[in-house]
C-alpha cells in the first residue's frame, strides 16, 4: 500500500465501503499514506464499494487488494486502527443482529507509542429494546468496560473509550432467545501520554505513571503534514488555576497551520472574561487574531503563513477539563467550512470567535448531517449581529435539500427545521463597520413536524391570507401541513380563494398537492384536491374546514396563497335562488316567445285555408248575416240536416245553400243592434212555430235538431 501521504487524508486515498454506496455512514476504513500492514476489512453486507482519489500532486505506487466472498462472516478478526476513523459494524447492520452469534475484533495500533480511542454508536432510547446484549472492551491495562446494548431513557447515542493502551478487543455475545438492535463501532490510533518510568535498586518492579504537569511555560512545536495534539495542562482532568501559557507553532515556509479543536471544556462567560484561549496569526499577540474560544466551543482555523501563537489564560476560580486539538501543516488555502454530525443528543454550532466580535469579511459554512429516517432542528440560543432592513450587511442563512429555509440578521430568536436529514448554514459578515458577538445555535436530530398544525379564524368582513410553510420561497418535502379553519356564527361558511399556486403537478396530483375538506377533520368530505397552477375557489357547507398540504421527498415549487373569509349561509343560498330564478324566467320568456310566434303561424295558416275553401265551394252567407245595420231579419225556421263524413250542414228549406258552422261570423253586438237602432222591430212569439207540440212532420223534426 503505497500513497500519498497527507493530514486528514486530503490529498490522495483509498475509502472502503459496504453496499454500492459511497455515504459516511456506510465507510469501512480510509487508507491515505504508505504503510506494509494493512488490516482485515470485512462487510456486514454482501457488497463492497471502494473510492480510489488522487489529487494534482505527487504520486506513488497506489495499492494492491485481494478479496473474495465468504458463505460466514468470519467470527474473530484482526483489525488495524490507524490515524483516521474506521468502523466495525454490527452482522447484518442497519437490520437487526440475530440471536445466537460470538464475534471479536482485536484492534492495533501502528506503534506502541500510541493509544486506541474507540467510539461506539448505539440506537439508545428505543421503546421496545429489551435485549440484555453487552459489548465488552478489554485493553491492556484498563478494566473491562460493558457497553450495553439496550438501555433505559434517552443515554448517549455515541460514547467515546480511550483506553490507555496500542491494542485493544471488543467481544459481542448475542443471547440465544433474542435478537437486538444495530450498533456501530469507530476505532482509531491517537496520540500516548507522556510517561516516565520510575525503577527502585531494592525491586525489579517497573512502574509507569502517566505525568500531568501543572503549569506551562513558553513551548515551541513543529507542524508537519501528519496530525499532530496540543493539550491543556492537566487534560482530560482540571487545569490549573492562574495559567498564563504560551505555544508557538511554527511550520516549513510557503506552508500554513490547520488547526481544529477536537475537545474543548471551559469555564463560560458572557464574554470569555475568565478562562479562554487566543491563537494569533503570527509570533506575538500583537499579530491578527485568528481565533477566541471558551466554554464547550470547538472551533476550526487555519494562519495565513507558517506561524502561529496559542495563549491559554485562566483565573483563579472555576476550573474545567480544558481542551485538546490538533494541528498541521498544510498547502492549501483555508475554507471556512465545517461537516457536523448531528445525533439525537444534540451539537452546538458556533460563529467565528464567539462570543467575542465575529471579524469581517467571513464567509463559512457548516454543513449539518443527521442519522436516515430523522431531520434536524435548529434553534438559536443566541444572536448578535449587525443590524440592516434587509439583512445585507451581516447575515446567515439557512437551507436544506428543498432550497433555503430562512434568513436571521439583528437580534431574534427562530427554530428552523429540515425536512431531510441535511442542512446548511451560511454565515457572510460584510466588509465595513462594526460587527456583533455572533450567533450560538444548537442543532438537534429527531423526528421533527417540518410545519405544525394551524388553527385560524374567518371573518365576514376581513379576508385574510394563507401561505404554504417557507412561502415564497420553495416550501418543503414529506410535509403534511394542515390549517383547521372555523367561524364564530353557527349560520356562516367559509369560502376559500386560491390566489398563487405553485404546486409540483402531477397526473392526478398524486405527488405533492393541496386539499380541502368541509369539516374540521381530514377524514370529512373532501371539497376536492389541486396541484400545479391551479387556483379553484371552494366554500364549506358549514362553519368549519381544514386545507391538507401534502408533499414527498421529490420536487418542489414555490407554494400558494390562499384567501378566506367567511359569510352568512343564507348570502350563499340567495346568490344561488336569485342566479337560478332569472336562468328560469329567461327560459320562460324565450320559450313563450316561440310559442306565441307558432300559434299566430298556425291561426294565419288556419285562416287562409279556410278562406282558400269557403272561395272554392262558392258558399255565400245568409240573408239574415248580410243585412245591413238597423236591420234584423229573421230566417225561415224550416231547416234540413244533411250528414256527411266530412262535415255538418244545414239546408234551408227555401233557399237550398249549404253552410258550414266553421264559418259563421258573430253577430252583431248589442250596442250596434238594438240599443242604437230604435227603428228595431222584433217579430212577436205568437209568429214564430210552436215547438212544444209534437210535430211528426220530418220537416219539424229537422227543424227541431236545427234548434238543439
Amino acid at each position: 500500500m503505497n500513497l500519498q501521504s497527507s493530514s486528514s487524508c486530503s490529498k490522495d486515498f483509498l475509502k472502503i465501503f459496504f453496499l454500492n454506496k459511497t455515504h459516511s455512514e456506510l465507510l469501512l476504513t480510509t487508507i491515505c499514506s504508505t504503510t506494509s500492514r494493512f488490516g482485515l476489512v470485512q462487510s456486514p453486507r454482501n457488497t463492497i464499494s471502494l473510492r480510489f482519489k488522487t489529487d494534482s500532486e505527487l504520486v506513488d505506487k497506489g495499492f494492491d487488494i485481494q478479496y473474495r466472498a465468504m458463505s460466514v462472516p468470519f467470527p474473530n478478526q484482526y483489525l488495524l486502527a490507524y490515524d483516521y476513523p474506521s468502523y466495525v459494524y454490527s452482522p447484518g447492520y442497519p437490520d437487526s443482529y440475530e440471536s445466537n452469534l460470538t464475534y471479536s475484533w482485536r484492534i492495533s495500533a501502528t506503534s506502541t507509542n500510541v493509544r486506541i480511542r474507540v467510539s461506539v454508536e448505539l440506537e439508545n432510547g428505543l421503546e421496545n429494546c429489551t435485549s440484555t446484549d453487552v459489548l465488552v472492551l478489554t485493553s491492556l491495562s484498563s478494566p473491562d468496560q460493558e457497553i450495553a446494548i439496550c438501555s433505559e431513557g434517552s443515554p448517549a447515542n455515541s460514547t467515546a473509550y480511550e483506553p490507555v493502551s496500542f491494542y485493544v478487543t471488543i467481544t459481542f455475545n448475542s443471547s440465544s432467545d433474542e435478537s437486538g438492535p444495530a450498533f456501530r463501532v469507530s476505532y482509531q490510533q491517537m496520540p500516548g501520554p507522556t510517561t516516565t518510568t520510575v525503577s527502585t535498586t531494592t525491586t525489579t518492579t517497573t512502574t509507569t505513571t502517566t505525568v500531568r504537569p501543572n503549569h506551562c511555560k513558553d513551548i515551541q512545536l513543529i507542524a508537519t503534514e501528519t496530525d499532530r495534539y496540543l493539550t491543556s495542562p492537566g487534560y482530560p482532568d482540571q487545569y490549573p488555576s492562574n495559567l498564563y501559557c504560551f505555544w508557538h507553532i511554527t511550520a516549513p515556509q510557503e506552508k500554513m497551520i490547520h488547526v481544529k479543536v477536537v475537545d474543548s471544556e471551559l469555564e463560560s462567560s458572557a464574554d470569555c472574561r475568565f478562562d479562554i484561549v487566543k491563537a494569533f496569526d503570527g509570533v506575538t499577540n500583537h499579530s491578527s487574531l485568528l481565533e477566541n474560544w471558551c466554554d464547550d466551543r470547538a472551533p476550526t482555523f487555519q494562519s495565513t503563513g507558517n506561524t502561529m501563537l496559542i495563549i491559554f489564560r485562566t483565573d483563579g476560580s472555576v476550573n474545567k477539563k480544558g481542551f485538546r486539538l490538533k494541528y498541521s501543516a498544510t498547502e492549501t488555502p483555508y475554507v471556512c467550512s465545517t461537516n457536523i454530525s448531528v445525533t439525537t443528543l444534540g451539537t452546538t454550532v458556533y460563529s467565528p470567535m464567539y462570543p467575542v466580535t465575529y471579524p469581517r469579511h467571513m464567509n463559512c459554512f457548516w454543513y449539518l448531517t443527521t442519522e436516515y429516517d430523522v431531520n434536524i432542528k435548529l434553534t438559536v440560543l443566541d444572536n448578535s449581529f449587525r443590524s440592516s432592513h434587509y439583512c445585507y450587511l451581516d447575515t446567515i442563512s439557512i437551507s436544506d435539500d428543498a432550497g433555503e429555509i430562512g434568513t436571521l440578521c439583528g437580534s431574534n430568536d427562530r427554530t428552523f427545521v429540515s425536512s431531510g436529514r441535511n442542512m446548511r448554514i451560511r454565515f457572510y459578515s460584510g466588509s465595513y463597520g462594526t460587527t456583533g458577538s455572533g450567533f450560538k445555535l444548537s442543532a438537534r436530530g429527531g423526528n421533527y413536524e417540518v410545519c405544525e398544525s394551524q388553527y385560524l379564524k374567518a371573518y365576514e368582513y376581513n379576508n385574510d391570507d394563507l401561505t404554504s410553510p417557507r412561502y415564497p420561497l420553495s416550501y418543503p418535502n414529506n410535509a403534511d401541513c394542515k390549517w383547521y379553519i372555523s367561524t364564530y356564527s353557527y349560520d356562516d361558511v367559509i369560502t376559500l380563494e386560491v390566489v398563487v399556486s405553485d404546486i409540483e403537478y402531477s397526473a392526478g396530483c398524486w405527488k405533492d398537492y393541496v386539499e380541502a375538506f368541509d369539516g374540521q377533520y381530514i377524514s370529512s368530505p373532501s371539497l376536492g384536491r389541486w396541484c400545479g397552477v391551479l387556483a379553484p375557489t371552494k366554500t364549506s357547507s358549514g362553519r368549519s374546514m381544514t386545507v391538507l398540504l401534502h408533499t414527498d421527498q421529490s420536487h418542489t415549487g414555490g407554494g400558494f396563497k390562499i384567501t378566506y373569509y367567511s359569510k352568512q349561509s343564507s348570502q350563499s343560498e340567495n346568490g344561488s335562488t336569485q342566479f337560478n330564478t332569472a336562468a328560469l324566467f329567461g327560459g320562460l320568456a324565450g320559450g313563450g316567445f316561440l310559442l306565441a310566434i307558432l300559434i299566430l303561424c298556425g291561426r294565419s295558416y288556419k285562416k287562409r285555408k279556410l278562406t282558400e275553401m269557403s272561395q272554392a265551394d262558392g258558399r255565400t252567407r245568409p240573408a239574415y248575416l248580410t243585412t245591413p245595420a238597423g236591420q234584423l231579419s229573421t230566417p225561415s225556421m224550416e231547416y234540413t240536416v244533411g250528414y256527411s263524413q266530412q262535415q255538418v250542414s244545414f239546408q234551408p228549406t227555401n233557399t237550398g245553400e249549404y253552410y258550414n258552422a266553421a264559418v259563421f261570423d258573430p253577430p252583431p253586438s248589442y250596442n250596434e243592434v238594438i240599443k242604437t237602432n230604435t227603428d228595431c222591430q222584433l217579430p212577436s212569439y205568437d209568429s214564430l212555430p210552436d215547438n212544444s207540440t209534437t210535430n211528426t212532420n220530418p220537416a219539424d223534426s229537422q227543424g227541431d235538431d236545427t234548434r238543439l
